[in-house]
């Protein structure tokens, strides 16, 4: 059992990895191998059939003996992981989930053909995109910044009974119900019904977990194997019902144990004649698994087992999928659960239900985002890898971007995870500035304190550091007290660039937090500056990054100054500004200026305001009226900059063929023809 949830898995990686896949959705489900079982199980329990009814007490040999009173504990690992092939050369790396720790299997009871059977379940890892990041705190697999994000939307167990008054439903179970569900199992190994305890483990939660049973819970054909080993082969049917070949080698390896291998292979139908091959998508599957069963006890001592899967189109990959699960048994002794224990698992767990808004939920965050993959954190981390010296286009890598920082928006709690990530890549790595652009997209009081961790971490190189005052500057939420601490003690510190970089990040910061003492504290500093040019266009600098007019006194004053750098700054610190002073004082300085280069700065500045008609008709003026080439070619950048709105292209079609500067000319004929 456990074949076809996980090649149901693969299915789903296989059919998110791009829209020309969708064929395969309807396609090699059906030629997929696997399991003779049930993949999932729904509300209701499933019926027994004739070849699983059992004398009362009784196990075959190649049942699963969970007998009451007696607990065997698993060691089991679950990975499912793939790639596609985004473009021509360009491959994405996916690794859709991963599960590893231990269950350890409790028989309660047996009667009518079904085994009661408590898992418990003791978790290393738990990466899925399947559920809610809150399950991973549920298990306690989860730690670091964020996780109280995660334990908010987690299970919160009701407080017990006071004393005098009567136990309910909800009050708190002992620790051992902890992680724990119920399986109601034919004794070959099929699930009939699933339930938890209330309070106790989540829906989502026991559905993962019943996933997980399934994949070590291999149900073996009826037939008894060759009594001295050998080989056969079988019939087995996927969840399609479509029959396919199943082949099997028994060898017997002691008094007590038998080895069993087995192997299918699913070639693809030959190509039709006149097809053309690059047409044709060909689907390879395989499946194999390994497993030394122990006869006496009537489980297995380890069962491996992998289902893969291969998509060509022509003599190209397109897709690779595999899922692969390792498990090893052994006795754990006695059970601790008691058939009185049975009654606290009360509520009955609906896969098929879980799994129906699972799906709603994928819909919708990719209706929302426009992705063509959902991204987990399992896919984002193994594509960061790929980044450096890929062969990705800078589209293909901004793309990656902007899905891998979603992936940290939407699950804060991952923020530690991101960190060690960038931690583990040695200082100046592409992706470790990949990570710091994801952290500040996030921008919250975690993410601050961690890229504050990253700037101070030994070897963090002037790039690095460069990133983290950047992505501060550009903060979407309000710096902390703490990481304004932190850009002050930069700030005032010896390295110069990156004290200028802190100064261009604190003044940013007033937009989102007026902050009366830093206010001052820049208004000071510019009127000690005296004759001192430089540090004025820097502080003008600082107070340009602020969007308000808490440092309009200081502006005005620079805007009439006859040094054309103070002129310049004072200028570009309007670029900002949206409100009627604002953008009169910007374009009545367009209108006096005679100096090129303070002109130029004014000019530049328009790409920061509203492309609104008064925009619009400047810059066509600036390209009809200046004779300075420089001037003219910041005007057109601006226009090229918005070249799909209305009106635009007509100014760059008037003026391309009158255009006297070869240079400019070429550059708005290239426009032209995109």
């Amino acid at each position: 059992m456990g074949t076809i949830k996980l090649w149901a898995s693969i299915v789903g990686l296989v059919a998110v990895c791009g829209g020309v896949y969708k064929y395969l959705r309807n396609k090699t489900v059906a030629e997929a191998p696997a399991a003779r079982t049930i993949a999932s199980t729904v509300g209701t329990t499933k019926p027994i059939d004739k070849s699983e009814e059992r004398p009362s007490g009784k196990f075959n040999a190649w049942d699963y003996h969970f007998k009451p009173g007696k607990a065997f504990e698993a060691e089991f690992k679950r990975e499912i992981s793939g790639e596609a092939q985004k473009q021509k050369g360009v491959t994405a790396q996916f690794a859709e989930s991963k599960i590893d720790g231990k269950v350890t299997f409790h028989g309660v009871k047996y009667e009518s053909s079904t085994v009661s059977v408590v898992a418990h379940f003791d978790l290393k890892t738990l990466q899925s995109p399947l559920v809610d990041f809150s399950i991973a705190y549920e298990f306690g697999v989860l730690k670091g910044p964020g996780a109280d994000k995660a334990k908010a939307a987690a299970p919160v167990p009701a407080a017990p009974a006071k004393p005098g008054e009567p136990a309910t439903a909800t009050a708190a179970l002992p620790a051992k119900f902890k992680n724990s569900i119920l399986l109601e199992l034919t004794p070959s190994g099929r699930i009939r019904r699933i339930l938890r305890t209330t309070p106790g483990m989540s829906d989502e939660g026991a559905s993962l977990m019943s996933e997980a049973v399934t994949a070590m819970l291999y149900r073996w054909p009826e037939e008894s194997p060759p009594k001295n080993g050998g080989k056969v082969t079988r019939d087995e049917r996927d969840e399609t019902g479509k029959k396919f070949k199943m082949d099997y080698e028994y060898t017997n390896s002691g008094s007590d144990e038998v080895m069993i291998k087995g192997i299918a292979v699913l070639e693809p139908p030959k190509k039709q004649e006149g097809m053309l091959e690059q047409m044709v998508f060909e689907a390879t599957s395989r499946k194999e698994l390994v497993c030394a069963w122990d006869k006496k006890a009537g489980v297995p001592k380890s069962l491996n087992w992998s289902v893969s899967q291969e998509v060509k189109a022509g003599k190209e990959k397109l897709v690779s999928a595999s899922a692969t699960v390792a498990s090893t048994w052994k006795d754990a002794g006695d059970s601790i659960f008691s058939v009185e224990d049975l009654a606290k698992f009360n509520q009955v767990v609906d896969l098929d239900a879980i799994k129906r808004k699972r799906q709603a939920n994928a819909n919708t965050r990719a209706q929302k985002k426009g992705k063509d993959v959902a991204m987990d954190w399992n896919s984002a981390r193994a594509g960061l890898g790929g980044v450096e010296g890929s062969g990705m286009t800078d589209e293909a890598r901004d793309q990656f971007f902007n899905n891998f920082a979603e992936v940290l928006k939407d699950n804060p709690a991952l923020l530690e995870e991101y960190k060690n990530e960038a931690i583990r890549y040695p200082a100046g790595a592409r992706q470790v500035n990949m990570i710091l652009g994801a952290m500040g997209y996030v921008g919250d009081e975690d993410a601050q304190k961690a890229m504050i961790d990253l700037y101070k971490r030994p070897g963090a190189t002037p790039n690095e550091k460069e990133k983290v005052l950047i992505e501060m500057a550009l903060s979407p939420q309000a710096l902390t007290p703490d990481t304004k601490e932190f850009l002050q003690e930069v700030y005032k510190g010896d390295d110069a660039e990156r004290s200028q970089q802190a100064g261009y990040a604190l003044g940013a910061s007033i937009t989102k937090d007026p902050d009366p003492a830093l206010v001052d504290q820049f208004k000071r500093e510019i009127a000690s500056a005296g004759g001192d040019t430089d540090k004025k266009v820097y502080l003008l600098q600082v107070m340009g990054n602020n969007k308000g007019t808490q440092f309009q006194a200081e502006v005005n004053s620079a805007y009439s100054s006859s040094d054309p750098q103070i002129r310049a700054a004072a200028i570009d610190a309007l670029r900002w500004r949206k409100d009627e002073e604002g953008r009169n004082m910007l374009f009545a300085a367009i209108a006096r200026e005679t100096e090129p280069g303070v002109k130029t700065v004014a000019y530049r500045a328009l790409q920061y305001q509203p492309y609104d008609t008064r925009t619009r008709d400047e810059l066509s003026g600036c390209a009809n009226r200046e004779k300075d080439d420089s001037i003219r070619s910041v005007c057109y950048d601006v226009l090229l900059a918005h070249m799909q709105d209305a009106g635009t292209r007509d100014i760059i079609a008037r003026n391309a063929d009158r255009e006297t500067s070869e240079p400019i000319k070429f550059k708005l004929r290239n426009a032209l023809s995109q």
